[in-house]
């Protein structure tokens, strides 16, 4: 609702993270921007657009609590790409031990 006022006061709010109930019952989490349209300095229309970013929102808990579990373990742990064998990603085990660079 804070976007919404600052919106009618004219101001840009960016880009908006808004849940919504689908009509099958579902919370789908949406990103995207609205705009606000004035004729004689009232609001005339508001326009939006907005995307499902579900999954992906899911996906980055996900791989936070992941990543969480790794740090919470005692060995060392290091991920790489297999074809050219930058790490990219190093437990906080890995590090205090300055296995990872």
């Amino acid at each position: 609702m804070e976007s919404f006022r600052r919106l009618l006061n004219g101001e840009d709010v960016g880009l908006m993270d808004v849940s919504v109930i689908a009509k099958n019952g579902d919370i789908v989490q949406l990103e995207g921007k609205v705009s606000v349209r004035f004729e004689n300095g009232k609001p005339k229309m508001t326009r939006g657009a907005f995307r499902d970013v579900t999954q992906e929102k899911t996906d980055q808990r996900e791989l936070h609590m992941f990543k969480q579990t790794l740090d919470q373990t005692f060995d060392a742990i290091l991920m790489y790409e297999p074809h050219d064998l930058r790490f990219i990603y190093a437990n906080k085990s890995a590090l205090q031990i300055g296995v990872y660079a």
